[in-house]
């Protein structure tokens, strides 16, 4: 082998002495240590907002994200050409407020013109290796850190991207967190969702999608669809004084709430009974659940179709949009 070079095969016994850190999860059942996730939400769903709150999570600067403590408190890079640099300095101040500083450095690239596949990319590599030790990196959005007339839609173009985010997996064990956005007509699970080329979905370890009823209500649900995991369903609501995103617990079993479990499950097939059931146990019990579920039926919330062990419920419009949530809050579309 030629001096310098690196090595390439290695047998399975090294393979498995190798240094690749103590944790599987950087976020138990949600980020994998060194993984790639998506976030996707059409505006206003609090994506952005839920991007800084996982970071001073990861920084030390709050306790968990959305009741999910990370495995290790970990330096933080933000890199973003979105939004003007007063804006994010007013968020990311109302958040840090009242002894909410991170323990772990936390650094922003904002505004830099950082860009994929470019030479600026070389300002992302050189914080992570400041760092010294491995980084949570979000990267806000795709869009507008690729170069002019990136094409979303080319493999080619696309696979720039990802090949950037390979390599600061590969040379500095980051985990990533990619802001994307939606498809306007997808449906399905969240990997269907994501705007652009397919590779996107087969490269990330997970899609998380940020549903908001609409721009008057404070609250949402998180979706995560996690490749080596289970789907997760995180309630949450929105901190007016700190702009934090903040766990929301579901304290009551109603048609409203079911009716929301529905629509988190939803991935184009419709759900049995069980599967919306085990969603609230063990602190209901199945048959406390199934009358929710038959409220939520007769109120419109839901639909029912078939009969016996055929029975089936889908959300009562899952591919098109509520204008107006119901009046408990409880939306009956997506969130386009």
């Amino acid at each position: 082998m030629s001096a310098g070079r690196e090595s390439g095969a290695v047998l399975l016994d090294e393979f498995l002495t190798q240094e690749a850190g103590e944790a599987l999860w950087a976020l138990p059942g949600l980020i994998a240590a060194g993984g790639f996730v998506m976030c996707l939400g059409v505006p206003e769903s609090f994506k952005t907002f839920g991007g800084f709150t996982l970071e001073l999570a990861f920084s030390g600067a709050t306790p968990d994200f959305l009741g999910v403590a990370p495995t290790e408190r970990m330096p933080v890079l933000y890199v973003s050409n979105e939004k003007s640099k007063r804006m994010v300095q007013e968020r990311l101040r109302r958040m840090t407020l009242d002894g909410r500083k991170p323990t772990e450095q936390f650094k922003v690239l904002h505004r830099k013109n950082v860009q994929f596949g470019t030479t600026t990319w070389a300002l992302v590599t050189d914080a992570l290796s400041d760092f010294g030790h491995p980084a949570l990196v979000l990267l806000d959005t795709e869009a507008s850190l690729s170069q002019p007339g990136f094409d979303e839609n080319s493999g080619k173009d696309t696979g720039i991207v990802l090949d950037c985010i390979r390599r600061i997996q590969a040379d500095f064990n980051a985990t990533v967190i990619l802001n994307v956005h939606p498809s306007k007509y997808a449906q399905g699970a969240a990997g269907a969702k994501v705007r652009g080329h397919t590779s996107l979905w087969g490269e990330a370890d997970a899609v998380w999608e940020y549903r908001r009823p609409n721009r008057a209500e404070e609250s949402g649900i998180l979706v995560a669809d996690v490749k080596d995991g289970d789907r997760v369903v995180l309630p949450f609501r929105w901190n007016r004084d700190t702009f934090l995103l903040e766990p929301r617990e579901r304290l009551t079993l109603t048609a409203n709430s079911v009716a929301e479990i529905v629509l988190a499950l939803w991935q184009g097939k419709p759900l049995r009974s069980e599967e919306i059931v085990e969603r609230f146990a063990p602190k209901h019990g199945r048959t406390a659940v199934l009358n929710a579920l038959a409220n939520a039926v007769t109120r419109g919330l839901v639909v029912k179709t078939g009969d016996g062990k055929a029975t089936r419920y889908r959300p009562l419009d899952p591919t098109g949009a509520a204008d107006e949530p119901t009046p408990d809050g409880v939306w009956s579309g997506t969130d386009e």
